[in-house]
């Protein structure tokens, strides 16, 4: 439902593609999706299901009310009737604000750090699994990116890449290394 997807989004929000780039507006996240992950307009696909649960959510409040701050852990659980499952783990730092009376998503920002398959878990995750999830330079090319990822392009496991976060550390109030702020972002014309 990929109109549904982009309707979650402010008119003009913006959200980052995992190994692709940010894309800003509705009509682009929504064709963004569609690029990505196939229009075939039959509903989901009975290859592949993606259940892709949020956790731990923190959230900031602005103090006018009028914005909202997540952030959230992802696990994603993955089935393929052409391999094996597999299971991905990431980060979101999201912004929201109200539009026309109902929260919408401002910003949508994403990084992952782990990939693997159920057979092997995280603790024997192959480092080049992702490599199958990068688009090809041709498919890329059809996308109408309006800014570069914004931390990682990948998934770094085994690598410890530095996560977003848009607070400082409620207890020692200690920053820290990817403190982000509030992000405009604009579309390209």
């Amino acid at each position: 439902d990929w109109d549904g997807l982009a309707n979650l989004f402010a008119r003009k929000g913006w959200r980052e593609l995992q190994f692709i780039g940010v894309v800003v507006g509705r009509d682009n996240i929504l064709d963004g999706a569609k690029i990505r992950y196939g229009d075939t307009g039959k509903g989901p696909s009975s290859a592949f299901q993606a259940i892709h649960m949020l956790t731990q959510p923190y959230v900031t409040v602005s103090d006018d009310g009028k914005r909202v701050q997540l952030r959230a852990r992802l696990m994603q659980i993955n089935s393929s009737a052409s391999g094996p499952g597999s299971w991905i783990a990431g980060v979101y730092e999201d912004q929201l604000v109200k539009e026309n009376g109902a929260w919408k998503i401002q910003g949508m920002d994403l990084d992952y750090t782990w990939m693997a398959t159920y057979k092997d878990g995280w603790t024997r995750a192959d480092p080049q699994a992702a490599d199958a999830l990068k688009p090809s330079p041709a498919l890329l090319a059809r996308y109408k990116l309006d800014a570069p990822i914004r931390g990682e392009p990948g998934i770094p496991f085994p690598r410890i890449a530095a996560l977003p976060f848009h607070y400082t550390n409620p207890v020692s109030g200690r920053a820290p290394e990817r403190l982000i702020g509030w992000t405009e972002i604009k579309e390209k014309k």
